[in-house]
This record gives structure tokens, C-alpha cells and sequence, in this order.
């Protein structure tokens, strides 16, 4: 690099650490899936090619290889920048860099440095994000199934049927790897279960997730100049702060931007193949994520902490699911309508079960508010990193609640179900 290469990189990395913790001296990261699972994908070609069905590329040549993340957000950010439609994210490949910080909170982030005759953009994520997005992910889509079963690697259908694999276990799970994060400060989450169920699926959404959260950071970048490009209905927020309110529409405008980064990467909207495939599962993956941060609020919701700088997850989830179901990608592609669809119900229902384990009533009165900070960043996580023990749920008797989540195949005896409120 040039001696002035070198300096931005340096002042990059200062403000980066001041913001968000010590930068990370490349740790090595599986990209997308642990290597216990590369035998279960090799298992899952090798099924997808007996039945002369589609093998996705980026899991065909499946190695022990390790990625750096900040190797696989330049991957994201290529991804994004390849569409003709966005020339100018290209037009900015020089100027951004990626960072991974070590720091326990899960978060990403975007610096902008002010030089004399230019700007430059550090894209941050914690390399806990990426761990938790996985381990977190992998559960919720074996909760989130019609049946438990192992999609298509029929050798493991077997192994779904254990205790280790309730919805109530997986439930714990999650949870259990969030306390591994913000208060034993874990630097990574194992998907413990092992993930046997189609990997393409639950690292599609892992990948859809990650790119939208890349593309929602660069939209910071557009928003003071572009603001008017996108129209952000702000009228049922009128009664707010006009700072908050002024914040929250920013993060909205970026959500709208990344999202149609995501969506409008093909110059033809109609989508066939692996590329139909992708779309479906990186929207699915957005609607996840916000559902996993709603649970995670849903959990905190009794300290009455307005967030201040992000909107609540349940009003970003609702504002990018609408202006999906707008898009000409959506309108287009009727399967996309469909898999939408049937995932909506399934992420309301797991929404349900968990804020039904996790609300108020599951925990101890023994929180200090002054332990708080004033905003919930998106994993409300300050909140979490004082106190978020699983034990509490298990003195809760979390097996014995009934959950609106309805499962007729026996394996999951410990609940009680509610009929009338299925998937």
C-alpha cells in the first residue's frame, strides 16, 4: 500500500476500536457453516444429484477452507455491487474496508473518516455476529419446520426425532448461546445441536441476512445526499422526540436502501433457478433476523426502555416486509409470494412460542435499571450483556407452558399445544 493508503488504514483502525472495540487480527471463521457439516452438505449433493436436482455453487466445491469475515463482507459487498443496476456501489470499492472487532457485543456498524480531497468507510461486524447468526439461525429453522425431519439428507431423519431437537430444547439453545456471548463473553457459538437439517437453506438465510445488514451500512453512506429518493412514512411516529424520530427514519431510509440492494441485484425481475432459490431464502433470512431481535426485545420489554437511536425490530420487520411485498422482484415472482407466505406464519408462530417462554413473567426481579443505557441498539444488548440466565426459564418450567405453536408428531411430548393456533 502507498504511505497514504497506509495512513487511512491506520485512522480507520483508531476510530474503529474507539467505536467498537479492538479490530480482530483476521480471525479465521468457517464461511457459512462449521466443518462438522461438510460431510452432511457432501451428503446433501450427492442426494440433490441422484435426484437430478439443482446443486447450489457455492456449496459444491465444499472444503475445511477458513474465511476471515472480513474476507466474506468484501464477498457481500462484491455480491452487491455486481448488479448493473447499482454502479455505483463499484464506484466506492476503494474507499470502503472491513473490519471484524473482537468486543462480546454482537453489532455491525459503519465509520466514516473525513480526509482533506476524500472520505473513507470502515463497514464493521463483531465476529460474534456471524456465530450467532448461525447458531442462532440453524434452531430456528428446525423450529420453525412443518415436520422434523432432515430435509434432503434422509440419512439423518433419525437423529431429528431426539430430545436434544424440541422445540423447547432448541428454544434454550438460543438463549444459552446469547449468555455464552454477553455475559460469559464466549467469542464463539457452536450450533450445538448439530445442524442436520438442509444446510442450504439455514446458510442462504445466514448469507441474506449478512448482505442486507453490508447494504443497510453503505445506505448510511447515501443518506444526507439522497434522503428524498426514498419516501419513509413517518406520520404514525409524529408523536416522538423529534430527534428519535429523526433516527429512526434514518435507519428506515437505510433498511429501504440495503433492501433494495438485495432485491434488485438482476436487471430482470423474474427470477428462474438458483438465483430464484437465493431470493427467496436471503428475504426469508431478513424476516428472521428481525424476529430473533424481536424475541430477544420481547424479553426486555418490562424495563420500558424507548430505543433511541434504532426503531424496535417488530416496526422494521413490518416496514421491510411491506416494501418487499412491493417490489417487482416480489410481483414477478409468485413462488416468492408463496415461500413469504408460508414463512410469515411460521416466524409468527415461533414469535409467539418464544415471547410466550420469555416474557416479563420468565425472569427474576433482580435487574438494576441502573445498569442500563438509554438506547437499545439491536440486540438490545447492553441489557442483555447484565443479566440473561436460562436458568430462569427452566424454574419457569419452561415444558409445561402452553405455546401457540402446534406440533402433531409426538416429538415434543413435554409441551402442551394449542390446536386451533398451527403453523
Amino acid at each position: 500500500m502507498t504511505d497514504e493508503e497506509l495512513m487511512i488504514e491506520a485512522e480507520l483502525r483508531r476510530n474503529v476500536s474507539e467505536s467498537f472495540g479492538p479490530v480482530a487480527e483476521e480471525v479465521e471463521w468457517v464461511c457459512d457453516v462449521k466443518e462438522a457439516t461438510f460431510d452432511t452438505i457432501a451428503s446433501c449433493n450427492e442426494y440433490l444429484r441422484s435426484q437430478g436436482r439443482i446443486e447450489e455453487d457455492k456449496f459444491r466445491n465444499v472444503t475445511g477452507k477458513h474465511s476471515s469475515i472480513s474476507d466474506l463482507l468484501r464477498q457481500d459487498y462484491e455480491y452487491l455491487a455486481a448488479s448493473p443496476k447499482f454502479t455505483i456501489l463499484r464506484s466506492l470499492a476503494s474507499q470502503i474496508r472491513f473490519y471484524e472487532t473482537e468486543r462480546a457485543v454482537p453489532n455491525a456498524g459503519i465509520v466514516t473518516l473525513h480526509l482533506p480531497d476524500k472520505l473513507a468507510f470502515a463497514i464493521v461486524f463483531n465476529s460474534q455476529m456471524i456465530s450467532l447468526l448461525n447458531a442462532t439461525f440453524s434452531k430456528i429453522y428446525i423450529i420453525t419446520h412443518d415436520f422434523r425431519h432432515a430435509g434432503c439428507i434422509p440419512k439423518f431423519d433419525d437423529q431429528m426425532q431426539e430430545p436434544a431437537y424440541m422445540d423447547t430444547q432448541l428454544l434454550l439453545g438460543i438463549f444459552r448461546d446469547l449468555e455464552d456471548l454477553f455475559v460469559n463473553e464466549e467469542p464463539y457459538v457452536l450450533v450445538n445441536p448439530p445442524h442436520l437439517a438442509s444446510p442450504y437453506d439455514y446458510c442462504e438465510r445466514v448469507d441474506g441476512a449478512r448482505r442486507f445488514i453490508v447494504g443497510h451500512e453503505i445506505a448510511h453512506i447515501f443518506y444526507e445526499g439522497s434522503k428524498s429518493a426514498i419516501e419513509v412514512d413517518m406520520e404514525r411516529f409524529k408523536t416522538l422526540d423529534p430527534r428519535i424520530k429523526e433516527a429512526w427514519e434514518r435507519e428506515l431510509w437505510c433498511d429501504a436502501l440495503g433492501l433494495n440492494f438485495l432485491m434488485g441485484r438482476s436487471e430482470d425481475p423474474k427470477l428462474t433457478g438458483v438465483a430464484l432459490y437465493e431470493m427467496e431464502n436471503a428475504l426469508v433470512g431478513i424476516l428472521t433476523y428481525f424476529t430473533f431481535m424481536e424475541v430477544v426485545e420481547c424479553s426486555l420489554s418490562f424495563l420500558n426502555l424507548i430505543p433511541t437511536t434504532h426503531p424496535p425490530a417488530k416496526v422494521r420487520r413490518e416496514f421491510l416486509r411491506n416494501r418487499m411485498k412491493h417490489h417487482k422482484t416480489f410481483i414477478e415472482n409468485p413462488s416468492i409470494q408463496d415461500v413469504l407466505s408460508t414463512h410469515w406464519k411460521r416466524l409468527h408462530s415461533f414469535r409467539e412460542f418464544a415471547g410466550g417462554a420469555l416474557g416479563p413473567a420468565a425472569f427474576p426481579g433482580t435487574w438494576n435499571r441502573t445498569n442500563f443505557h438509554e438506547n437499545l441498539s439491536p440486540f438490545g444488548q447492553q441489557a442483555i450483556r447484565v443479566r440473561l440466565r436460562p436458568g430462569c426459564l427452566i424454574l419457569r418450567g419452561i415444558s409445561g407452558f402452553a405455546c401457540p405453536v402446534r406440533r402433531a408428531y409426538g416429538r415434543d411430548r413435554m409441551r402442551l399445544t394449542r390446536p386451533s393456533c398451527g403453523l
